[in-house]
């Protein structure tokens, strides 16, 4: 597989390169890695290419859209990367798309979730949206509720800076009195 010219396709595309997306999804768990490696090497700093940095929102959502497991402890750890960066690659899919992203890769690492909640460093918009991702990992049942119970306490008295809970989610009916 080549990937130079995936990645050139999209990141220099005029319009959404349809072709290439679909080349992407069709490769799917073999392409998976190559993706994580660029996200990596962006968490850490370690320089990209201009196609590299141009693609990974594309990149984000084609992980998202692919659903693989493998992503979710690498897009966890890029999401709280350098957030002036983060923010130019993201932008408005950081509350758009990107929970729904976290969603699709989850692998049941929870604590992970919780870190990036806790995670002062983190914008508050990323921290929200990881927060409502944390309700509806709550509301299906794979955080059982007496831990949720013990974890909206800790956040009640102690998340740094306060962030505002956005979620639509119904505490009352999720959560025993």
């Amino acid at each position: 597989m080549q990937l130079t010219p995936i990645i050139n396709n999209l990141a220099h595309s005029e319009k959404l390169p349809e072709e290439t997306i679909r080349k992407c999804l069709d490769l799917g768990d073999d392409i998976v890695p190559a993706f994580l490696s660029i996200l990596i090497r962006f968490t850490e700093n370690t320089p990209l290419s201009d196609a590299e940095e141009q693609a990974i929102f594309l990149i984000v959502h084609l992980l998202g859209e692919i659903g693989d497991k493998r992503a979710f402890p690498v897009l966890l750890d890029f999401l709280q990367a350098d957030q002036d960066r983060i923010n130019d690659v993201l932008s408005d899919a950081l509350t758009e798309t990107v929970p729904s992203i976290v969603i699709s890769t989850f692998d049941g690492d929870v604590d992970r979730l919780v870190g990036l909640i806790n995670n002062p460093n983190v914008v508050d918009v990323m921290r929200a949206g990881a927060m409502e991702v944390w309700a509806y990992f709550v509301a299906r049942g794979d955080i059982p509720r007496d831990v949720a119970h013990q974890q909206l306490s800790n956040w009640f008295s102690g998340l740094q800076p306060k962030v505002k809970i956005t979620s639509g989610f119904r505490w009352s009916s999720a959560l025993p009195c």
